[in-house]
Order: C-alpha cells, then structure tokens, then sequence
C-alpha cells in the first residue's frame, strides 16, 4: 500500500499499478478504482478521476457516497455547476433512503454543499456558519446533544 501512495518509486508508477488494477475485471475491480479516484484526486488529475467514478455510478447508481465523491472532485476541479448538480443528485437519493447511513454521511452531505454555496459565493454567511458548526458537532457526537435541533433549524 505504501508503494501505491508514492512512499517507494514514482507517483507514476503507483498510478498506474493503480490503473492496471481498476480496469481489471475481478471482484476487486470496484475497490480498485475508488482507490484510483482518491489517488488521482491527490495528484490534481480531476478528469481521470472524474472517468473512474463514472464507470463506478454506472455500477452502483444507488452508492451515495460515489455520488458524494463525484461532487467533491468536482468541486476540487473548480467546476461548481457540475459539484451542484451531483449534489442535487445526491441530496434526492438520501430522500426516502433507509439504509444504514455511513458515520456522519449527512454532516459530510452539508458541508460539500456548504462548500458548493461559499465557492459561488452564495453564502449566508451566519447560516452556513451554523451549518457548518452543526456538520462538525454532528460528525463528533452524531446522535446526541442539541444538534438535531440545530440540524432542522440549519436545514429549514
């Protein structure tokens, strides 16, 4: 794993033992490519990254979290219109979704739209302040406190 994120030999290297091993078909191939998509968004290669997590929405439709990453590369892509409308997206499928949540899956939802919002500079700036307050208290202390509240009036 220390070989994949560049410890030992080039960042080329790793990317491609990265690649070989995401456009090989096997029960591994999945896990292979988010692997990928992380190591390409470190590198600042959006669009390879944003070509993975296609063929992964296309696989998974229903993966949140694939959705989730698709906007965040978005976002790091400066591509704010495309981030909006994977979050739009995303936001309707957690909508009537009862599936286990992943540990502070919706604090994450908010604070990637919290970050669409300031990136087009449509803030307001005291709610997405408490917003953003709510989503860090809520990835700490997910299910207790005052946050619920603070949660519904955030998301009014």
């Amino acid at each position: 794993m220390a070989y994949l994120v560049g410890f030992d030999g080039g960042k080329d290297e790793a990317i491609a033992l990265g690649r070989d091993a995401a456009t090989y078909p096997g029960e591994t191939q999945a896990e292979a490519q988010f692997a990928l998509v992380l190591l390409l968004n470190r590198e600042r290669q959006y669009g390879r990254a944003q070509h993975f997590l296609e063929q992964l929405r296309r696989a998974y439709p229903r993966n949140r979290l694939v959705w989730l990453e698709t906007a965040s590369t978005w976002l790091r892509d400066d591509r704010p219109a495309m981030a909006n409308l994977s979050l739009a997206h995303g936001f309707s499928q957690l909508q009537g979704d009862n599936r286990t949540r992943m540990y502070g899956e919706d604090a994450t939802w908010h604070l990637a739209r919290v970050h669409y919002r300031q990136s087009k500079n449509l803030c307001d700036d005291a709610r997405d302040r408490r917003c953003e307050q709510a989503a860090d208290y809520y990835l700490d202390y997910p299910f207790t406190g005052p946050c619920c509240d603070l949660w519904r009036e955030v998301n009014a």
